[in-house]
């Protein structure tokens, strides 16, 4: 049986710096590597992405990404909507670190993409830093040194970031009779990349602060109604589908309820 696993790379904005307050995705690289017993095959996809707010002089000076580079791309939604197209199955989402998970689901977030086509993630450095007994987070470079691999083309460049990180998830592969002991499934990633909800330190699950600022601006869409209402919403059952949250899981959906009837309490006694 064929597994299939979608290897990518993002160059992106800094969130920080503007309105939206995410790491906008500006390139899109990926390989769709497709896996069956012993042999394999890959399909490439690259992308420049239509960013709302610009691109900024410091990653202009990095990547080489101009305006004109990305004035008559595609924006997020509908590269990713494209991109799945090319699935017949839902996939392994593969990134060198965790940093690109996290930015693809910011995006995805802020911008409704679909995400139901992600079964797992796996995140290579990790991998890296237990097969070579790491305390620190090595590089792509690094990474690929410690396999005997050079690092082939430019650098800041998600093209051939992903091409190299292929490289690297192809030494990794033959190394290992199976690659599923590294795999987060979809309750595994929510709890462990979920922008919405996490698990503290002590095992509770809270508010994040993405997922404070997501909920704020749901609430003061609907502060004329009911929280039942907010939580009913077509708005508040695609931000749970997109975080991997069962609306019908009851331990989550308690704790978005309690803050959302934190809101309305402060809402209702003027202490905002």
């Amino acid at each position: 049986m064929a597994v299939i696993y979608l290897i990518v790379d993002f160059e992106a904005n800094m969130g920080h710096l503007y309105p939206n307050g995410i790491d906008e995705i500006i390139q899109f690289s990926s390989g769709l590597y497709e896996k069956n017993g012993t042999s394999s095959r890959i399909k490439y996809f690259n992308s420049y992405i239509r960013p709302q707010f610009g691109i900024q002089k410091p990653i202009r000076e990095l990547t080489g990404i101009t305006l004109d580079h990305v004035e008559n791309a595609p924006d997020f939604q509908a590269y990713v909507s494209r991109l799945q197209s090319n699935f017949y199955e839902s996939v392994i989402f593969v990134s060198f670190s965790s940093h690109d998970i996290c930015y693809f689901m910011e995006n995805a977030l802020k911008y409704n993409a679909s995400t139901r086509w992600i079964k797992g993630y796996m995140d290579l450095q990790e991998m890296v830093m237990y097969d070579c007994h790491l305390d620190q987070q090595p590089s792509l470079k690094k990474s690929l040194s410690l396999f005997g691999l050079e690092f082939v083309g430019k650098q800041h460049n998600a093209y051939y970031d992903v091409l190299n990180t292929i490289r690297l998830f192809r030494q990794i592969d033959n190394k290992y009779p199976s690659l599923n002991r590294w795999v987060y499934d979809r309750k595994e990633l929510l709890q462990k990349f979920n922008l919405l909800i996490r698990y503290d330190k002590e095992g509770h699950l809270i508010i994040t602060k993405s997922g404070k600022k997501i909920l704020k601006k749901v609430f003061f869409h609907y502060k004329h109604r009911d929280v039942n209402f907010i939580l009913n919403s077509g708005t508040m059952k695609k931000i749970l589908e997109q975080n991997f949250i069962d609306r019908h899981d009851k331990q989550y959906i308690k704790v978005v309820r309690k803050y959302f009837d934190n809101l309305l309490f402060k809402q209702e006694t003027n202490r905002f």
